[in-house]
């Protein structure tokens, strides 16, 4: 019985703590009620300030997302402000001195949420003059990537007194914004005056733009407007509004582009093969490049490769006796001074093979092995099992061939047990033309067979090792198996080219037209697959999207992509229509 009293006893002393203990209640309504501004110190809008230390304070718990990124101070500062929390306030320390008769404001977008559900307090600026009155003028518009016709987010917008010595590379602007996420950034409270525009990308965050950041801007000067008049709450002592609509008729758009580097020098340079070496400098070179082995007393027959962008050499080392695993080289070239001026520079590089680790410790009978096995190269090609019949067929060898003759290639039609012999277009690549071949021969249309092959030691790389064998089969799509797109264009000009694009792949054209005169537009023989139509105002007519240049005052060309998918099936027929505004 006593067991039994004990156990009656125990249950009702828990039954009274776990009342007298009720613990945070679960469930119940989710909070999404925002926090609230309850003081600002000094008070917001004040004038003649003259602090270093502003004090805002809620009603509950906040947090900061990010505010090195997200709260920005307009003007900028060489010494961006201090910002940090306290339980259930925001702290700005100015750490930098402040001009006279200006007036400041502190974004800090939407970057304030409550500290438990993360509600936002929206659009929040506090805003400050050290004069007596408070500029009111605003300015507002969009951003915009120029090749893609994409939304530039988190790009910083400044905002300069016109000057024709002005230089945007060693200055802080008068003023500094910041895109949203869909590309808008506006200035409030600024002075009455006409600006030239910049927007950059800023990856290291200083606010001000840096050589190969991409950029846009105007090239005349910008003006600003009245914006509608906010809501003032004074016993909060907040600022609330909705920034889309503080501006009425935003026609300004800037465009941004990856400018073409101007200053010449070597950026790095590599050596991962025995057989070359690579050279990679900041910018396109306007100069030849002279490159000589020291302590060598053999010619190296350096076969040199160039990349579209001629910013990269590539330099191979045709003689076997030089393939060594260090070596050194006497650079020759010109290089841009700090006055922006190329003058004859010479540098010394050690270049390094280091051969890679082998996984596994090899026996003595295998290494024998190896020697008696001839070390073949390879050649790889772009053919895959079924091809359209108008596809370039291309070869590429990982190693230069010094000498490939069309004749060592067998291309032939498997007609049943026959063997057709093709004729066909042999054609050396124009930036590889030791490593990369274009083969073309009048394939229909008609899911014919075909093989390619070059037997075995046909032709050797520069090391001297001989082919493997290479053979191939590969089949053509029927008719059928295409699509046929119709594309009515209003708006356009004779400066527009229409490019079909995949979806995934928006900067590869897979079929294009110049304008024409009525603006239809037939597009036939279309694989199946998901694709964009994108239009360039292709000004100069060279075929291909130009970037901008800021020391030239040069735009970048337009581009826009028509935001719908275009499904197209096989045997199908598709008709498009679209409309262009170069302003929206």
């Amino acid at each position: 019985m006593k067991i039994k009293t004990n156990i009656i006893y125990f249950v009702i002393a828990a039954i009274f703590i776990a009342c007298a203990n009720p613990g945070v209640p679960t469930g119940g309504d989710k909070d999404e009620t925002p926090p609230v501004v309850t003081k600002t110190t000094p008070p917001n809008h004040s004038t003649n300030f003259n602090k270093e230390k502003i004090v805002v304070d809620f009603n509950e718990f906040v947090q900061i997302k990010n505010a090195a990124k997200n709260v920005t101070i307009s003007p900028p500062q060489k010494k961006a402000p201090k910002v940090r929390l306290r339980e259930k306030r925001i702290e700005v320390l100015l750490r930098d001195s402040v001009r006279p008769n200006t007036t400041y404001t502190i974004d800090f977008g939407s970057a304030i949420v409550d500290y438990n559900e993360g509600n936002p307090l929206g659009e929040y600026r506090y805003i400050f003059s050290t004069g007596k009155s408070i500029d009111s003028m605003g300015l507002a518009g969009y951003v915009k990537g120029s090749a893609l016709d994409t939304v530039a987010r988190n790009v910083k917008v400044a905002l300069f007194t016109p000057s024709d010595t002005l230089n945007p590379y060693k200055k802080l602007p008068n003023y500094l914004s910041q895109t949203d996420s869909i590309g808008f950034f506006m200035f409030t409270n600024i002075s009455n005056k006409a600006y030239e525009i910049i927007a950059f990308s800023d990856a290291n965050n200083n606010n001000m733009l840096d050589e190969n950041e991409s950029l846009a801007f105007k090239k005349e000067t910008v003006h600003t407007s009245i914006p509608t008049e906010t809501k003032k709450d004074a016993e909060k002592d907040t600022i609330q509004f909705d920034k889309y609509t503080l501006f009425k008729n935003i026609n300004l758009q800037l465009h941004m582009f990856e400018p073409i580097p101007s200053r010449q020098y070597l950026k790095d340079y590599k050596r991962n093969l025995k057989e070359q070496f690579t050279l990679l400098f900041n910018a396109p070179l306007k100069d030849s490049v002279k490159v000589e082995l020291l302590d060598e007393d053999e010619n190296p027959n350096f076969f040199i490769e160039k990349n579209a962008q001629n910013d990269s050499l590539v330099y191979w080392i045709t003689n076997p006796a030089l393939q060594k695993d260090t070596l050194f080289a006497a650079l020759s070239y010109l290089k841009t001074d700090s006055l922006g001026n190329l003058n004859p520079f010479n540098d010394t590089l050690k270049l390094v093979y280091k051969k890679p680790k082998e996984k596994k410790k090899r026996r003595k009978k295998d290494k024998e092995e190896d020697k008696k096995t001839i070390n073949f190269m390879e050649i790889t090609s772009n053919i895959s099992n079924k091809i359209n019949y108008f596809d370039t067929l291309t070869l590429t060898s990982e190693y230069p061939i010094l000498e490939f003759k069309p004749d060592v290639i067998e291309i032939f039609k498997q007609k049943d047990s026959i063997k057709e012999p093709q004729k066909f277009d042999f054609q050396k690549d124009s930036l590889l033309p030791l490593r990369k071949f274009h083969i073309t021969l009048p394939l229909k249309a008609a899911s014919e067979t075909y093989t390619i092959k070059i037997d075995s030691m046909q032709v050797s790389d520069i090391s001297g090792r001989p082919n493997k064998l290479f053979e191939t089969s590969f089949a053509t799509h029927e008719n059928e198996y295409y699509g046929k797109l119709f594309v009515n264009i209003n708006g356009g000009d004779d400066t527009l080219l229409l490019q079909v694009v995949k979806k995934a792949e928006p900067n590869t054209a897979i079929a294009e037209q110049r304008w024409k005169e009525k603006g239809e537009f037939v597009f036939e023989n279309l694989p199946p697959g998901t694709y964009r139509l994108k239009v360039l105002w292709d000004t100069n007519k060279n075929g291909k999207w130009d970037t901008g240049d800021y020391n030239k005052k040069r735009l970048p060309e337009l581009a826009k992509v028509f935001k719908k998918d275009i499904e197209l099936r096989s045997n199908w027929e598709l008709e498009v229509s679209w409309t262009l505004n170069k302003k929206k």
